[in-house]
C-alpha cells in the first residue's frame, strides 16, 4: 500500500499532461487517502505520511492542470495568483476540508506538518464561483452557506487555532499556510472591488448618455441590493471577512499578535497540540513575515506602507 501511494503520488505531478490526466481524479484519490489516515499503524506514522503526500501530490496536479487550462483560455498566468477561483470541485473541496482536519488531529508531527502543507496548496483553490441563483437558494453547501469564501474561512480557521503547535515545524507551515489564505482572501477581495467599480463607471456612462432619471423602483432595488449585502457580510466569517485587502490582512495579523498577551499570559490558539505562551506570538509574526514576503515577491503592494501597523506590535 506504501509503494502504490508513492508511485501514484509520483504520476500525479512528473509532468504537465500526466497533472492533466489525473486531476479529474482528485475526489477518488483523496478519498484513498483520507481512508488511509483512518490507519493506526503499528505505533508508527509512516502509511498516513504517505497518505498526506500523496493529497500534497495531488494538489498540485491540480494547480497544474489549472494552469494549463489558463494558459489554453488565455486568462492570464495563474502561477503568479493567489487565488484561483472555481478550480475545485465541490466534492473535491468538501474532501479536503474533512481531509484537513483529520490530518490535523494527528499525534505525530510528521503527518501533521503534511497536513499543513497540503492546506496552504489547497488555499489558493479553495474560492468558490456561486451563482446568483444558488445564492438565493441558500447556497449550494451541505450547510447552506452561499459565501464564496467558505471552504477558506474553514482552512484560515484551523490555521489559527494549530499556530502554536508544540512542534516548532508544524508551527511554522500553519504559519505560511494562513498566510497564503489570507493572500487569497486579499486578491479575491481585490478583484470584487475592481469589478464594482467597472459596474459603477459603466452605469455612470449609461446613465450620462440616456439621461435616465432615477425613479422609485431603482430605489427599492437599490435597497433590496443593500440589505442582501448586510444579510451575506453577517453570514461571512470573521477572518476572511476582516481581510478583504493587503492593508486589513496586516491590520488582523497584528492586532492578533497584540490580543496574545505576555508570553506566560497568551492562551492556547486551540489545536489539539497547541502549546500557547510564546509560541503564539511566534507563530503570528512568522504568518505577517510570510504574508509580506509573498507580497513583495507579486511586486502590487508597497511594504513601506505596512512599518506603521508593523510597530504596534513592538
Amino acid at each position: 500500500r506504501l509503494a502504490t501511494l508513492e508511485v501514484l503520488g509520483q504520476v500525479c505531478a512528473l509532468n504537465m499532461d500526466l497533472a492533466k490526466r489525473t486531476a479529474p481524479y482528485a475526489f477518488e484519490i483523496l478519498q484513498c487517502c483520507h481512508k488511509g489516515l483512518l490507519s493506526g499503524g503499528a505505533g508508527e506514522p509512516g502509511h498516513r505520511a504517505a497518505c498526506v503526500r500523496t493529497a500534497c501530490r495531488v494538489l498540485v496536479a491540480c494547480r497544474m492542470s489549472a494552469k494549463s487550462k489558463a494558459i489554453f483560455m488565455n486568462r492570464g498566468n495563474v502561477a503568479d495568483s493567489f487565488a484561483v477561483p472555481g478550480e475545485m470541485d465541490e466534492r473535491v473541496g468538501v474532501e479536503a476540508i474533512k481531509f484537513v482536519r483529520k490530518a490535523t488531529s494527528d499525534k505525530y508531527p510528521e503527518v501533521r506538518m503534511g497536513a499543513a502543507v497540503f492546506a496552504g496548496l489547497a488555499a489558493p483553490m479553495l474560492i468558490r464561483i456561486v451563482s446568483s441563483s444558488a445564492a438565493q437558494r441558500g447556497g449550494a453547501g451541505k450547510d447552506g452557506d452561499a459565501s464564496p469564501l467558505a471552504w477558506l474561512e474553514e482552512v484560515t480557521q484551523v490555521a489559527l487555532r494549530n499556530i502554536d503547535d508544540e512542534s516548532a515545524g508544524v508551527a511554522t507551515a500553519w504559519a505560511v499556510t494562513l498566510a497564503r489564505c489570507l493572500c487569497a482572501s486579499a486578491e479575491r477581495g481585490q478583484s470584487v472591488r475592481d469589478a464594482q467599480s467597472e459596474d459603477q463607471a459603466s452605469k455612470r456612462s449609461a446613465d450620462v448618455d440616456d439621461e435616465v432619471v432615477p425613479s422609485a423602483d431603482g430605489a427599492n432595488l437599490d435597497l433590496a441590493a443593500k440589505l442582501k449585502a448586510f444579510s451575506e457580510s453577517r453570514r461571512a466569517t470573521a477572518a476572511t471577512a476582516a481581510c478583504s485587502s493587503v492593508p486589513a490582512s496586516i491590520a488582523f495579523l497584528v492586532s492578533q499578535f497584540v490580543k496574545c498577551g505576555g508570553e506566560t499570559a497568551s492562551n492556547r490558539c486551540g489545536g489539539p497540540c497547541s502549546i500557547g505562551g510564546r509560541a503564539s506570538r511566534i507563530g503570528f509574526s512568522d504568518a505577517l513575515t510570510e504574508f509580506l514576503r509573498l507580497q513583495a515577491a507579486k511586486g502590487d503592494f508597497p511594504l513601506v506602507q505596512a512599518l506603521d501597523p508593523v510597530m504596534e506590535m513592538v
